[in-house]
């Protein structure tokens, strides 16, 4: 059963025959702006399809259906689905409402609005995985973290594409692990040494060489400085550059050749540990 526009919208009571308060109420407004606007002569109720057909595609490429698309939109299902696809013989439309196209626009793909099992580009979970093998963590010590197999950690640091679930899962596993010593959670000095060795040879960079802005951007490289440092000297380094009076975090990242929001990181979570 296709979903009816919600109360208030000028289809429902235009196409639908609802006369309850609120969509008459709906169809006066739209009847006053109409007036109002032709008379400044701005009247443009409706755009050119080809544009919103064209974002709704890349939508659903990301991995929305239309359903989650309309919802998020606030709009019916139907008016994605007419716009996409042929129905009873009539081609997609080729106009819509400026409203509508407004709102469908509106939507943007991102990872915390995708269903968990929409596949998507695996750049940001690659990254993540690798950042924190460079850091020391062992495929051993990630897996529970992400709920999987540790043979699969090895994996996440190469794959191409993931289900968002898993997605946002190293996002969290990132976000809480990225600074945190692996020594003082059980794992070894060699085994933290081997991990290191390991995103060397392979040219993985560390969480600090990353912007987090930048870390889903395909385009994006890391800024690696002039040599690899260690998490823990790179914390008395800045604790040191603090102690000095420098507190801004542009001019910090530019003497210590890291990024600024490596810096600014380091920064919050210092002052939540009561540090700084």
């Amino acid at each position: 059963m296709t979903k009816l526009p919600p109360h208030g919208h000028i289809s429902r009571y235009k196409y639908h025959g609802c006369k309850c308060l609120t969509c008459m109420d709906g169809w006066r407004d739209y009847n006053r702006t109409r007036r109002r606007e032709q008379a400044y002569g701005r009247w443009q109720p409706t755009v050119d399809a080809g544009i919103v057909r064209a974002h709704l595609k890349v939508l659903r490429e990301s991995g929305l259906g239309i359903r989650r698309i309309a919802e998020l939109a606030g709009v019916a299902q139907s008016t994605v689905a007419r716009l996409l696809y042929t129905f009873e013989g009539c081609s997609p439309r080729k106009v819509v409402q400026r409203k509508t196209a407004q709102r469908i626009l509106a939507v943007r793909p991102h990872l915390a609005i995708l269903a968990d099992g929409a596949v998507i580009e695996a750049t940001g979970t690659r990254r993540r995985i690798q950042a924190l093998v460079a850091r020391g963590w062992t495929h051993r010590a990630l897996a529970p973290h992400l709920g999987v197999n540790e043979l699969y950690v090895g994996d996440l640091a190469q794959q191409p594409a993931v289900t968002a679930r898993l997605a946002r899962k190293v996002v969290e596993v990132y976000d809480l692990l990225w600074d945190a010593d692996p020594l003082e959670h059980g794992v070894s000095q060699w085994s933290v040494n081997r991990s290191r060795a390991l995103a060397e040879r392979r040219g993985w960079a560390p969480p600090m060489a990353w912007d987090d802005d930048r870390l889903d951007d395909p385009a994006a490289r890391p800024d690696l400085g002039s040599h690899w440092r260690r998490w823990g000297e790179t914390q008395a380094e800045i604790a040191w550059l603090l102690a000095a009076g420098e507190t801004a975090p542009n001019v910090i990242a530019a003497r210590l050749n890291l990024s600024e929001s490596a810096v600014q990181r380091s920064l919050a979570r210092a002052r939540g540990k009561g540090v700084a």
